[in-house]
């Protein structure tokens, strides 16, 4: 628990995300909260607090990793990169399979300990057949859990539907850990579940998520109805021979149901055109984007240019370690420099701090550093040269280190 005793943070700079950083900059914490930000000369005077100077460090806000699968967790190294999505689709849903609840248990509760080692305050994780709210409480990670929604057959809505709800009617949302619906994707869900979804979340004020516009497949599936994931679906027995075929964009086709709004997270976008960045852009959709898993999993790269112009909220996650190799956030910050290097190092941090607290309701409580919110601060060390503390977090050596709580 956090003392009572103010504490006044220095460091050589202070990266708040809300502002520009700080040179010589100080965080005045009280009880967990963050009561000013300035330079240490500004904030020196503070009566009573005691100082602890972090010397050549940049301080700067606990990460938002956005989009995760943690019950995959347990198939990290199983899964071959892959040149199709669907290719990757059967490899995972084999070996899910083949896997223990207890083994499926014990490595997402390890996977929250990585999240929390890499420096995440606050992580969306898509929830199946386990809970991973508990483990996430116990790592001192906020976060939202989904609870997911799968069903195409129109007739079956109602039942897939209070099912699900009658599960979370169990579990108890807080400040810290919220718990919501999230409806799988356009190709795996009915129209009449989506609408249950979005009226449940609507009228509870919680955020929702689906996976959008990820691969060609589902572009085929929305567009023509058919396909290798109408097969896959018919193999499965979850293909609903009444179901209509959109004949637009899996985008365009939320949009048309009334499910993409400002309270709905979108995930991946990677065959987005410029169509549907107008409709998500209408619509205050935030977006996130796992670009070092859409590389293995063979479906390409996000629109990030046309996104960002349009002024879509973008923010990052690193999806599950069964296509990625890590769930450390400043790796997939890094990567999406790579991929798109006329990204600056400042609008990647928002992407991975401020925006993502955003698209999941948290921003009033983390995403910056700002007073009011809860310090959940991180620090890498930095050369005494250096005058450029965002492209130092890049280039750190060393991994980040928690400094409160």
């Amino acid at each position: 628990m956090a003392g009572s005793t103010p504490i006044l943070h220095t460091a050589r700079w202070v990266v708040p995300v809300a502002r520009p950083p700080i040179g010589y900059g100080a965080l005045l914490v009280e009880q967990g909260i963050i009561k000013a930000v300035g330079t240490k000369e500004e904030l020196a005077g503070s009566s009573k607090a005691r100082v602890v100077d972090h010397g050549q460090r940049v301080l700067f806000p606990g990460l938002v990793n956005a989009h995760t699968h943690l019950e995959f967790s347990a198939l990290k190294g199983k899964c071959e990169k892959s040149e199709s999505f669907c290719q990757w689709l059967k490899k995972v849903a084999w070996k899910r399979l083949l896997l223990s609840q207890k083994r499926v248990q014990s490595a997402a509760e390890a996977a929250v300990g990585e999240l929390e080692k890499a420096g995440t305050a606050l992580a969306a994780d898509v929830a199946n057949l386990i809970d991973t709210g508990g483990y996430m409480a116990e790592q001192n990670v906020s976060g939202i859990i989904f609870h997911e929604v799968i069903g195409l057959k129109e007739n079956k809505a109602e039942e897939v539907f209070r099912r699900r709800i009658a599960q979370l009617a169990s579990l108890k949302s807080s400040n810290q850990l919220v718990h919501s619906l999230s409806p799988h994707a356009p190709y795996s869900v009915s129209a009449e579940l989506f609408h249950k979804v979005k009226v449940y979340c609507r009228e509870r004020d919680l955020v929702t998520s689906v996976h959008l516009a990820e691969s060609p497949e589902e572009i085929e599936f929305c567009l023509k109805g058919t396909g290798p994931l109408k097969r896959l679906l018919s193999l499965a027995g979850l293909w609903d021979k009444n179901w209509k075929v959109p004949g637009v964009s899996p985008v365009e086709y939320l949009a048309d149901l009334g499910f993409l709004d400002e309270r709905t997270l979108a995930v991946h976008l990677t065959q987005a055109t410029a169509r549907d960045v107008k409709i998500l852009a209408k619509g205050n959709v935030p977006v996130c984007l796992c670009v070092r898993s859409n590389a293995f999993t063979g479906v390409g790269q996000p629109p990030v240019k046309l996104l960002l112009e349009a002024g879509v909220n973008l923010c990052l996650g690193t999806d599950s370690l069964a296509s990625n190799m890590d769930l450390d956030l400043v790796n997939e910050m890094r990567a999406i420099k790579r991929y798109h290097p006329f990204l600056s190092e400042a609008t990647i941090l928002e992407m991975a701090t401020i925006n993502g607290a955003r698209a999941l309701g948290f921003a009033a409580s983390l995403g910056s550093l700002e007073p009011g919110k809860r310090a959940y601060v991180l620090a890498v060390p930095v050369g005494e040269s250096e005058d450029d503390p965002q492209q130092a977090i890049f280039n750190a050596r060393a991994r980040v280190t928690w400094i409160v709580p």
